[in-house]
């Protein structure tokens, strides 16, 4: 299943956290910030989990899993 649809179904996820999608074709400018101020490669389809203003985790590709999202949300964003 796409990454997109993957994101779709952890976003009814009880606890899923905010998703913003950027398109790099439309959104080059903030797809290049976002590579540069996280020193993460751009993959695409890709997904960050930003949390103090730090990556505590990514995906990219067939790793973009409505479980792995749920497991990263679980992992890396309590307190």
């Amino acid at each position: 299943v796409a990454a997109a649809e993957q994101v779709k179904r952890y976003q009814s996820h009880p606890n899923a956290l905010p998703v913003t999608v950027i398109d790099v074709f439309d959104d080059r400018p903030i797809s290049n910030a976002l590579e540069l101020v996280t020193g993460i490669q751009h993959e695409s389809p890709q997904v960050l989990l930003v949390r103090g203003g730090q990556v505590r985790w990514h995906a990219s590709h067939r790793r973009v899993t409505e479980e792995a999202l749920a497991d990263a949300t679980r992992l890396h964003t309590h307190a």
